[in-house]
Protein backbone atom coordinates (compact mmCIF):
# COMPACT_ATOMS: atom_id res chain seq x y z
CA UNK A 1 0.00 0.00 0.00
CA UNK A 2 1.09 3.57 -0.65
CA UNK A 3 0.87 6.33 1.94
CA UNK A 4 -2.52 7.28 0.48
CA UNK A 5 -3.88 3.77 0.95
CA UNK A 6 -3.81 2.78 -2.72
CA UNK A 7 -2.25 -0.59 -3.61
CA UNK A 8 1.12 -0.59 -5.32
CA UNK A 9 1.81 -2.29 -8.63
CA UNK A 10 3.71 -5.04 -6.80
CA UNK A 11 0.77 -5.67 -4.47
CA UNK A 12 -1.71 -5.89 -7.36
CA UNK A 13 0.61 -8.17 -9.33
CA UNK A 14 0.95 -10.43 -6.27
CA UNK A 15 -2.83 -10.79 -6.20
CA UNK A 16 -2.89 -11.65 -9.92
CA UNK A 17 -0.21 -14.31 -9.41
CA UNK A 18 -2.04 -15.74 -6.40
CA UNK A 19 -5.47 -15.79 -8.09
CA UNK A 20 -4.87 -16.10 -11.83
CA UNK A 21 -8.53 -16.85 -12.64
CA UNK A 22 -9.82 -13.65 -11.00
CA UNK A 23 -10.28 -10.86 -13.59
CA UNK A 24 -10.97 -8.18 -10.99
CA UNK A 25 -7.27 -7.99 -10.04
CA UNK A 26 -6.32 -7.59 -13.71
CA UNK A 27 -8.76 -4.73 -14.18
CA UNK A 28 -7.44 -3.04 -11.04
CA UNK A 29 -3.94 -3.40 -12.49
CA UNK A 30 -5.17 -1.81 -15.74
CA UNK A 31 -6.46 1.17 -13.73
CA UNK A 32 -3.06 1.45 -12.02
CA UNK A 33 -1.27 1.37 -15.39
CA UNK A 34 -3.47 4.14 -16.77
CA UNK A 35 -3.00 6.30 -13.70
CA UNK A 36 0.77 5.83 -13.87
CA UNK A 37 1.50 6.69 -17.48
CA UNK A 38 0.93 3.43 -19.42
CA UNK A 39 -2.52 3.80 -21.01
CA UNK A 40 -1.63 1.53 -23.96
CA UNK A 41 -1.04 -1.52 -21.81
CA UNK A 42 -4.00 -0.62 -19.61
CA UNK A 43 -6.22 -0.71 -22.71
CA UNK A 44 -4.60 -4.00 -23.76
CA UNK A 45 -5.42 -5.70 -20.44
CA UNK A 46 -9.02 -4.48 -20.59
CA UNK A 47 -9.38 -5.54 -24.23
CA UNK A 48 -7.99 -9.02 -23.50
CA UNK A 49 -10.40 -9.54 -20.62
CA UNK A 50 -13.25 -8.36 -22.85
CA UNK A 51 -12.19 -10.56 -25.77
CA UNK A 52 -12.26 -13.76 -23.73
CA UNK A 53 -15.59 -12.89 -22.12
CA UNK A 54 -17.28 -11.83 -25.40
CA UNK A 55 -15.78 -14.20 -27.97
CA UNK A 56 -19.26 -15.31 -29.11
CA UNK A 57 -20.53 -11.76 -29.77
CA UNK A 58 -19.37 -11.55 -33.40
CA UNK A 59 -22.20 -12.69 -35.71
CA UNK A 60 -19.80 -13.71 -38.48
CA UNK A 61 -17.79 -15.92 -36.12
CA UNK A 62 -20.97 -17.56 -34.84
CA UNK A 63 -22.16 -18.24 -38.39
CA UNK A 64 -18.80 -19.78 -39.27
CA UNK A 65 -19.02 -21.97 -36.17
CA UNK A 66 -22.33 -23.43 -37.36
CA UNK A 67 -20.66 -24.20 -40.71
CA UNK A 68 -17.73 -25.88 -38.91
CA UNK A 69 -15.27 -23.51 -40.60
CA UNK A 70 -11.71 -24.44 -39.38
CA UNK A 71 -10.65 -20.79 -38.85
CA UNK A 72 -13.69 -18.55 -38.22
CA UNK A 73 -13.72 -15.10 -39.83
CA UNK A 74 -14.65 -11.86 -38.10
CA UNK A 75 -17.00 -9.06 -39.03
CA UNK A 76 -14.53 -6.35 -37.99
CA UNK A 77 -17.21 -3.98 -36.72
CA UNK A 78 -18.58 -5.38 -33.44
CA UNK A 79 -17.11 -4.60 -30.01
CA UNK A 80 -15.39 -7.99 -29.91
CA UNK A 81 -13.62 -7.44 -33.23
CA UNK A 82 -12.50 -3.94 -32.33
CA UNK A 83 -11.13 -5.07 -28.97
CA UNK A 84 -9.38 -8.02 -30.61
CA UNK A 85 -7.80 -5.82 -33.29
CA UNK A 86 -6.45 -3.35 -30.72
CA UNK A 87 -5.10 -6.18 -28.55
CA UNK A 88 -3.39 -7.92 -31.48
CA UNK A 89 -1.79 -4.66 -32.57
CA UNK A 90 -0.43 -4.06 -29.07
CA UNK A 91 0.88 -7.54 -28.25
CA UNK A 92 2.69 -7.85 -31.60
CA UNK A 93 4.98 -4.95 -30.73
CA UNK A 94 5.15 -5.16 -26.92
CA UNK A 95 8.43 -6.40 -25.43
CA UNK A 96 7.39 -9.14 -23.02
CA UNK A 97 10.97 -9.88 -21.94
CA UNK A 98 14.46 -9.96 -23.44
CA UNK A 99 15.25 -12.62 -26.02
CA UNK A 100 13.71 -14.14 -29.14
CA UNK A 101 10.20 -15.53 -28.90
CA UNK A 102 6.82 -15.75 -30.60
CA UNK A 103 3.60 -14.46 -29.03
CA UNK A 104 0.06 -15.66 -29.64
CA UNK A 105 -3.33 -15.35 -28.01
CA UNK A 106 -4.76 -18.17 -25.97
CA UNK A 107 -7.44 -19.54 -28.29
CA UNK A 108 -11.09 -19.02 -27.47
CA UNK A 109 -13.50 -21.88 -28.22
CA UNK A 110 -13.95 -20.39 -31.71
CA UNK A 111 -10.24 -20.13 -32.53
CA UNK A 112 -7.83 -22.69 -33.89
CA UNK A 113 -5.11 -24.34 -31.79
CA UNK A 114 -2.09 -22.49 -30.45
CA UNK A 115 0.83 -22.64 -32.92
CA UNK A 116 3.39 -25.25 -31.87
CA UNK A 117 6.81 -24.21 -33.17
CA UNK A 118 10.26 -25.42 -32.12
CA UNK A 119 11.28 -22.24 -30.28
CA UNK A 120 9.93 -20.17 -27.40
CA UNK A 121 6.22 -19.32 -27.61
CA UNK A 122 4.37 -17.15 -25.10
CA UNK A 123 0.61 -17.66 -24.93
CA UNK A 124 -1.16 -14.48 -23.80
CA UNK A 125 -4.54 -14.56 -22.09
CA UNK A 126 -6.41 -11.71 -20.38
CA UNK A 127 -3.47 -9.34 -20.60
CA UNK A 128 -0.69 -11.60 -19.28
CA UNK A 129 1.33 -14.63 -20.30
CA UNK A 130 -0.66 -17.68 -19.21
CA UNK A 131 1.33 -20.52 -20.80
CA UNK A 132 4.77 -21.10 -22.31
CA UNK A 133 5.99 -23.60 -24.90
CA UNK A 134 9.73 -23.91 -25.27
CA UNK A 135 12.78 -26.20 -25.13
CA UNK A 136 14.10 -27.13 -21.68
CA UNK A 137 17.17 -24.88 -21.99
CA UNK A 138 15.02 -21.81 -22.72
CA UNK A 139 12.80 -22.54 -19.73
CA UNK A 140 15.77 -22.90 -17.41
CA UNK A 141 17.06 -19.55 -18.67
CA UNK A 142 13.85 -17.50 -18.82
CA UNK A 143 11.27 -19.36 -16.72
CA UNK A 144 12.00 -17.76 -13.32
CA UNK A 145 11.71 -14.23 -14.75
CA UNK A 146 8.51 -15.01 -16.64
CA UNK A 147 6.64 -16.54 -13.68
CA UNK A 148 7.48 -13.59 -11.43
CA UNK A 149 5.82 -11.14 -13.81
CA UNK A 150 3.00 -13.28 -15.24
CA UNK A 151 0.46 -15.78 -13.85
CA UNK A 152 1.77 -18.70 -15.89
CA UNK A 153 -0.43 -21.76 -15.34
CA UNK A 154 1.12 -24.19 -17.79
CA UNK A 155 4.49 -24.85 -19.40
CA UNK A 156 5.21 -27.31 -22.22
CA UNK A 157 8.82 -28.41 -22.77
CA UNK A 158 8.66 -29.31 -26.45
CA UNK A 159 12.05 -31.06 -26.64
CA UNK A 160 11.39 -33.55 -23.80
CA UNK A 161 9.77 -36.95 -24.31
CA UNK A 162 9.63 -39.83 -21.80
CA UNK A 163 11.14 -43.17 -22.78
CA UNK A 164 8.51 -45.78 -23.58
CA UNK A 165 9.40 -49.21 -22.24
CA UNK A 166 7.42 -52.34 -23.01
CA UNK A 167 5.91 -54.22 -20.09
CA UNK A 168 8.18 -57.03 -18.94
CA UNK A 169 7.04 -60.65 -18.84
CA UNK A 170 4.89 -61.10 -15.76
CA UNK A 171 6.72 -63.10 -13.14
CA UNK A 172 10.13 -61.69 -14.08
CA UNK A 173 9.67 -57.97 -13.52
CA UNK A 174 6.08 -56.86 -13.21
CA UNK A 175 7.10 -53.61 -11.48
CA UNK A 176 7.59 -51.85 -14.82
CA UNK A 177 3.87 -51.42 -15.33
CA UNK A 178 0.53 -52.46 -13.98
CA UNK A 179 -0.72 -55.83 -15.34
CA UNK A 180 -3.26 -54.12 -17.63
CA UNK A 181 -0.69 -51.74 -19.14
CA UNK A 182 1.27 -52.41 -22.30
CA UNK A 183 4.07 -49.96 -21.49
CA UNK A 184 5.50 -47.66 -18.88
CA UNK A 185 6.89 -44.15 -19.49
CA UNK A 186 10.15 -43.20 -17.81
CA UNK A 187 12.11 -40.04 -17.04
CA UNK A 188 15.77 -40.26 -16.04
CA UNK A 189 17.64 -37.93 -13.75
CA UNK A 190 20.74 -36.41 -15.30
CA UNK A 191 23.18 -33.56 -14.97
CA UNK A 192 22.58 -30.49 -17.10
CA UNK A 193 25.53 -31.50 -19.26
CA UNK A 194 23.87 -34.84 -20.03
CA UNK A 195 20.64 -33.02 -20.93
CA UNK A 196 22.55 -31.02 -23.55
CA UNK A 197 23.50 -34.21 -25.40
CA UNK A 198 20.01 -34.32 -26.89
CA UNK A 199 18.56 -37.23 -24.91
CA UNK A 200 14.88 -36.20 -24.65
CA UNK A 201 14.14 -38.37 -21.60
CA UNK A 202 16.90 -36.83 -19.45
CA UNK A 203 15.76 -34.27 -16.89
CA UNK A 204 18.11 -32.12 -14.75
CA UNK A 205 17.98 -33.07 -11.10
CA UNK A 206 16.72 -29.62 -10.02
CA UNK A 207 13.48 -30.35 -11.89
CA UNK A 208 13.55 -34.13 -11.58
CA UNK A 209 13.27 -34.17 -7.79
CA UNK A 210 10.10 -32.03 -7.92
CA UNK A 211 8.21 -34.74 -9.84
CA UNK A 212 6.11 -37.24 -7.87
CA UNK A 213 7.14 -40.87 -7.90
CA UNK A 214 10.95 -40.77 -7.59
CA UNK A 215 12.25 -44.33 -7.20
CA UNK A 216 15.69 -45.58 -6.18
CA UNK A 217 18.26 -46.16 -8.89
CA UNK A 218 18.79 -49.71 -10.02
CA UNK A 219 21.98 -51.52 -11.03
CA UNK A 220 22.52 -53.17 -14.39
CA UNK A 221 26.06 -54.22 -13.54
CA UNK A 222 28.06 -53.95 -10.28
CA UNK A 223 30.31 -51.34 -11.89
CA UNK A 224 27.53 -49.28 -13.47
CA UNK A 225 24.54 -47.71 -11.77
CA UNK A 226 21.90 -46.25 -14.09
CA UNK A 227 20.38 -42.83 -13.33
CA UNK A 228 17.45 -42.54 -10.97
CA UNK A 229 14.17 -43.00 -12.81
CA UNK A 230 10.53 -41.98 -12.44
CA UNK A 231 7.94 -44.24 -14.04
CA UNK A 232 4.38 -43.45 -15.11
CA UNK A 233 1.64 -45.63 -16.55
CA UNK A 234 0.82 -43.22 -19.40
CA UNK A 235 2.62 -40.68 -21.56
CA UNK A 236 0.07 -38.03 -20.56
CA UNK A 237 0.80 -38.59 -16.86
CA UNK A 238 4.56 -38.43 -17.47
CA UNK A 239 4.32 -35.16 -19.41
CA UNK A 240 1.92 -33.58 -16.90
CA UNK A 241 4.29 -34.44 -14.04
CA UNK A 242 7.25 -32.89 -15.89
CA UNK A 243 5.41 -29.70 -16.80
CA UNK A 244 4.12 -29.21 -13.25
CA UNK A 245 7.62 -29.78 -11.85
CA UNK A 246 9.13 -27.32 -14.34
CA UNK A 247 6.64 -24.66 -13.27
CA UNK A 248 7.27 -25.31 -9.57
CA UNK A 249 11.02 -25.10 -10.17
CA UNK A 250 10.72 -21.71 -11.92
CA UNK A 251 8.63 -20.25 -9.10
CA UNK A 252 11.31 -21.19 -6.56
CA UNK A 253 14.46 -20.52 -8.60
CA UNK A 254 16.34 -17.21 -8.55
CA UNK A 255 16.05 -14.96 -11.60
CA UNK A 256 19.14 -14.95 -13.79
CA UNK A 257 20.68 -11.55 -14.54
CA UNK A 258 19.87 -10.29 -18.03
Amino acid sequence: MTATGHPTAAAILARILAEPREDTHRLVYADWLEENGDPARAEFVRDCVSVLARHTDCPVRLADLTRSRPVPLRCGACDYCQSRRRAERFHSRYSWFGGNYAVCFEPTPLDGPVPDGPGLTLVVSRGFVSAVRCPLADWLRHGPAVVRAHPVEWVTLNDREPMELARRVRGHDSSWAAPDREAVYVWYRATMEACRTGEPDYIPDSVFYLMPGCTPGYTLHPSRTLPLSIRYDSRADALAALFAAALAWAKAAPVRPA
